[in-house]
């Protein structure tokens, strides 16, 4: 039998600076660095300090090596000081952080009804052109989220005067006003253009009473207003619902950051390969990316490998690694190596010790400083990491305490 190797904190202490923390005493401990010094983290700092560009960070890692254990102790210390959290979770493993944070849970299926609120409200300090514009275009976002599409320039003009004649028949738009706009269809229309509309109709009243019934409020409430909360869609992973609620959902939030922002706080997505699904999902999770600045939100991508952001169903998802500037990578495949190699512009021999990691062993890439990092948990955060009990329950048998 072939022994496995693992690389020490002497062998690869060669390869690194004296000093690998970003900024000593400034952020959350997250570990030790490979001389036993404390490595901490904090983006919102490391961005005021003119360590960072921006606050967005990449997790990789195969499965059962710590990346989703690093996240939630991560949100958990930063939540401690005072920042927020919003994760999309597809493997419903979040829910001892809500029970600690008092995070709010929110679980998608068949039978619960999310009462999203896609139509942002009236602003006073906007001109009503503007306003209206701001309705436009959260009702094409709607509907493109409905059929999994971009819209073509005649859909956009079909939704544009069902939003109008909304306006103007009760003074507001919700999406039963918006489906009875679109099955409006003047004598002047041809049978090809009523059509058209007929079909975006069609689509639109799923929201209404059909399979996609419940995701959409029609009195204007909405669950998704504030504070930490992690949006469980393990039920959906593999229906059709799965893309429309998360476009619904990336939909919603980014007309909430447009309007009040949510400053120093985090937006996780979790398992990024089973979101990262259809052009206009991409598309938000890209926007999302680019302008975390300018919300002051941290976006984190956790996913096994580097390269299934190229592979996600459309080139713009690889915006995500690009537009990031930290990156956490947990053991990888050898033939991962020399693709993180040239993406990271790391040494060949830092890159080659990739797949021979430790469990909870990472490199970190802060900016241009490389450390490489022990995760450390505190006991109380072992019930939120701790994704291994279902496993032993049902195999019958005791085993030691992993993380994934």
């Amino acid at each position: 039998m072939r022994s496995r190797m693992y690389e020490t904190s002497t062998s690869m202490s060669v390869f690194f600076p004296p000093t690998s923390s970003p900024k000593p005493g400034r952020g959350v401990p997250i570990g030790n660095d490979f001389e036993g010094g404390v490595f901490r983290y904090d983006p919102f700092r490391l961005y005021e300090d003119g360590y960072l560009t921006n606050l967005n960070m990449v997790v990789v890692g195969q499965i059962g090596r710590g990346k989703s254990a690093l996240v939630k102790s991560l949100l958990y210390r930063q939540y401690l000081s005072g920042h927020e959290f919003f994760v999309l979770d597809p493997k419903g493993e979040y829910e001892g952080l809500c029970k600690l944070t008092g995070a709010r849970r929110i679980q998608p299926s068949a039978r619960t009804r999310l009462g999203l609120n896609p139509f942002p409200g009236y602003d006073a300090a906007l001109e009503p052109a503007a306003n209206l514009a701001r309705l436009v275009l959260a009702s094409y976002d709607l509907v493109e989220a409905v059929i999994a599409r971009r819209l073509d320039p005649i859909e956009r003009h079909f939704v544009d005067q069902s939003i109008r004649s909304s306006i103007q028949r009760r003074g507001l738009v919700d999406v039963v006003e918006l489906h009875r706009g679109l099955l409006e269809s003047p004598e002047s229309y041809s049978t090809l253009e009523v059509g058209v509309r007929l079909g975006l109709a069609a689509e639109v009243r799923r929201l209404i009473d059909g399979d996609l019934a419940g995701l959409v409020a029609t009195d204007g409430d909405s669950l998704f207003d504030t504070g930490s909360m992690v949006v469980d869609l393990s039920s959906l992973v593999g229906t059709a619902a799965l893309g429309i609620t998360v476009n619904l959902l990336l939909s919603h939030r980014q007309s909430l950051l447009a309007g009040r922002g949510a400053k120093g706080s985090y937006f996780v997505l979790d398992e990024a390969w089973a979101l990262l699904k259809g052009a206009t999902v991409v598309d938000w999770f890209a926007s999302l990316w680019k302008l975390s600045r300018s919300h002051g939100i941290a976006n984190v991508a956790v996913q096994h490998r580097l390269s299934d952001l190229s592979r996600a169903g459309a080139e713009s998802s690889a915006g995500l690694a690009l537009d990031s500037e930290t990156f956490v990578v947990y053991a990888q495949p050898a033939s991962e190596s020399e693709a993180m190699r040239r993406f990271l512009a790391i040494p060949h021999p830092v890159a080659s010790s990739l797949p021979r990691l430790r469990k909870g062993v990472a490199l970190w890439k802060v900016g241009d400083r490389l450390s490489m990092v022990a995760h450390r948990l505190h006991p109380s955060e072992q019930p939120i990491t701790d994704t291994d009990d279902a496993i032993r329950t049902s195999a019958k048998f005791s085993t030691r305490t992993e993380v994934s």
